[in-house]
């Protein structure tokens, strides 16, 4: 190959299809069908590939974007839909096919970001009904009345691995009972807020398949003694959390029997020098 050869340009229209659909990875798929869709014969089709599994993200919009978003993605492609991303308040308010999501069979990963608790709950039965949710996010805007609904509903979906909750909770209510011989499928259980020892203990009863388990703030539990026993969690291999005002005596409880397959601990405190 000469020199000429190799300075030639590449063109977006010489890629291959594999590459295009990683570029596509990094769109929404209203710019995507915006963009691609009528440029040519090649590129319509590749966007209405049955195969090509699609990506919405929902931020700031007006209602008549909504509504023709809801008419023209949300509803035409909804057996294709794998990643949904909300993060619009209002939406809930405008008439939508959101309001249940139950009908998006195909739907793998749910982010529901500032969105008021009283929407997330209503939304929740909706979510058993799909059967491929494997992963979802949930920051809501606001507080929970009672946060115990929300892990209720969560805990018995069929299908979710990977959950992520960032809550602006105080944990004044009292937890969910601990169940023994709960099965569940999550793997990777993440709490970015703060979480008391007891209400984590619970949580941990009905996630017997966790395997990466990570706390924003562990805070203290006057009950922690009762509360931890026999807490084994057979597939637990990684653990972090962070504590300010948590004794070692606590921590030690709540570490000993988790996991003998334990191999990647990341803890930090601070104003505790116990622990060194």
């Amino acid at each position: 190959m000469n020199s000429s050869q190799e300075n030639l340009p590449t063109y977006f229209e010489n890629l291959p299809n594999e590459v295009i659909y990683e570029i596509f990875e990094y769109l929404d798929f209203n710019d995507i069908n915006q963009i691609f869709s009528k440029l040519n014969l090649r590129y319509h089709s590749l966007v209405n590939n049955p195969t090509f599994h699609i990506k919405i993200h929902i931020s700031s919009i007006s209602k008549n974007t909504f509504e023709s978003y809801c008419k023209h993605i949300l509803i035409p492609y909804q057996n294709r839909i794998y990643s949904m991303n909300i993060e619009n308040l209002f939406i809930f308010y405008l008439s939508s096919p959101l309001h249940t999501l139950s009908q998006y069979s195909q739907l793998e990963i749910l982010i529901l970001k500032n969105i008021e608790s009283n929407h997330i709950i209503n939304l929740l039965p909706h979510l058993s009904l799909l059967p491929n949710l494997s992963s979802l996010i949930i920051m809501p805007i606001d507080h929970f009345h009672n946060v115990n609904n929300l892990y209720h509903a969560i805990f018995n979906l069929p299908a979710l691995k990977y959950l992520k909750i960032s809550l602006n909770e105080n944990y004044s209510n009292e937890p969910l009972p601990i169940v023994k011989n709960h099965y569940n499928s999550i793997e990777h259980f993440v709490i970015d807020s703060n979480c008391s020892i007891t209400h984590l203990r619970v949580y941990l009863s009905y996630l017997s398949q966790v395997r990466r388990l990570s706390c924003k703030k562990l805070l203290e539990s006057f009950y922690v003694e009762q509360s931890l026993e026999y807490l084994i969690l057979s597939n637990l291999t990684h653990l972090s959390f962070q504590s300010e005002n948590i004794s070692f005596n606590q921590i030690k409880l709540f570490i000993r029997n988790l996991s003998h397959q334990l191999q990647v601990f990341r803890f930090s405190t601070e104003f505790d020098i116990t622990y060194l």
